[in-house]
């Protein structure tokens, strides 16, 4: 009966258990870089949409502001509007997004909620949020200004 006991090959629990801790313990780890991998990536995502977004914003206004003489910019609604002097208005902001403008031409960040007549320089800034993440925020600072050629 001894020999028999001594030729068997197998695992014991022991084994058995530690060999299942050990994976476990892996599978727990890789879970978590992945998860974390995968949320990292989500809100880089955001953040380009909201970078592209900006740069949107302030591509329109540029080109707006360098073609007209005067116009208004409705800040105190969304969407955003802008009016020119033939009544037509134009809206550029996108339904998705929250945007607040600050007027930085002071020095100090003073909030725009109301409608702006333009026909010279104006230094704002622009926070951009999406509306179903308003923690998620991006901001650009920039002058908006005509070139004189004489």
């Amino acid at each position: 009966m001894q020999k028999s006991l001594k030729h068997q090959n197998g695992l014991t629990l022991i084994e058995v258990l530690a060999t299942l801790a050990i994976l476990s313990t892996l599978l727990v780890l890789i879970w978590g870089v992945l998860l974390n991998g995968f949320n990292y990536s989500k809100k880089a995502q955001e953040t380009v949409l909201l970078q592209q977004e900006a740069n949107l914003i302030v591509t329109k206004l540029t080109k707006i502001h360098q073609s007209y003489d005067s116009y208004t910019i409705m800040f105190n609604q969304n969407p955003i509007k802008v009016i020119f002097p033939d009544h037509k208005e134009e809206i550029i902001s996108n339904p998705e997004f929250r945007y607040s403008f600050y007027d930085t031409s002071t020095g100090t960040d003073q909030l725009l909620n109301q409608s702006i007549h333009l026909s010279d320089t104006l230094s704002f800034k622009l926070v951009i949020s999406p509306t179903d993440n308003p923690e998620l925020k991006y901001e650009i600072r920039t002058t908006l200004s005509k070139l004189d050629v004489n």
